[in-house]
Formats: C-alpha cells, structure tokens, sequence
C-alpha cells in the first residue's frame, strides 16, 4: 500500500500549527494525529480526546485518512463566543 501525504492542523491562543505528515495508507485520523509532533509541541492537551474533522466535518476516530486530506483537531471554547463578543464591546468603548 503506498504512503498518504497529510496535513493536520491545530491551533490554540499562542501558536497555530500546520504540520505535513506521510503516514501508511490505512491509518486513522486519531492515530496520525497521535504520531505526529503535535502532543510534544502542546503538552496540555490530550490528544487521544479531542476532537477531529477533514476539512471542517467532524470524522468518527476510526476515519481512514485519503492522500491530500487536511486533518484538523478541535479543541474546546474556552469562553462563550456571545459572552466573549460582550467582554470585547465593553473594553473597547
């Protein structure tokens, strides 16, 4: 079987990442994602829990990564986007 060249994709406040990865054909999204340098550059996430998607659709872990798939990780809201758009208005009047 021949290799699939990947992207996977994740960000947070600090640092946004988009990491070229080639991995065997067959392999899942979660398990390219847990080979990949990203659970070393972000410690405080674990990636074995977060969620993923293919270019922006959420994919079951047992997704077969394709050649030229864009693999995103999703990680929580850390505030409400209303209550954040509140904060940002009153600071800025």
């Amino acid at each position: 079987m021949a290799d699939c060249q990947i992207e996977i994709c994740f960000g947070d406040q600090d640092l946004q990442l988009v990491l070229e990865c080639c991995v065997p054909a067959g392999t899942t999204a979660r398990a390219a994602i847990l080979a990949s340098d990203l659970p070393d550059k972000f410690p405080k996430y674990d990636f074995s829990l977060l969620l993923c998607g293919v270019y922006g659709r959420q994919v079951p872990d047992d997704y077969k990564v394709r050649p030229g798939d864009r693999v995103e990780v999703y990680r929580p809201l850390e505030i409400d986007p209303k209550e954040r758009r509140r904060l940002r208005a009153k600071t800025h009047s």
